[in-house]
């Protein structure tokens, strides 16, 4: 009778396992100018407003997150980098909220 349960448990951890690890569809988005950038309170994450795209959250804000504070500072110089030479960007949605903003996995500057 216990392996029977140690084997029910184990299938119900495989299967709640499985949904737990599904990937998340994600939407490349590219050619688009930035309005503005904002440095959140948070250390590990800031947003940028994007006029020209509303996002699924309710907003034309994305929130770019990293829990490596060296690879978010490389994120915002592109971000800043884009602001200021009036480049467009290129970014990954995760099609995930945070609040009314989109997170994004990774952004690269774009020629004009």
């Amino acid at each position: 009778m216990n392996i029977l349960k140690i084997k029910s448990i184990a299938a119900i951890t495989a299967v709640i396992a499985a949904f737990i690890s599904v990937p998340v569809q994600a939407e490349q988005v590219g050619n688009l100018h930035i309005g503005y950038v904002y440095q959140v309170h948070n250390e590990d994450s800031f947003d940028i407003h994007l006029p020209e795209r509303p996002n699924d959250c309710g907003s034309s804000l994305y929130r770019v997150r990293d829990a490596s504070p060296v690879i978010l500072e490389r994120k915002f110089a592109i971000a800043m980098a884009a602001l200021l030479s009036d480049k467009r960007i290129r970014f990954n949605e995760t099609d995930t909220c945070d609040g009314n903003r989109m997170l994004v996995s990774w952004i690269r500057i774009l020629r004009n």
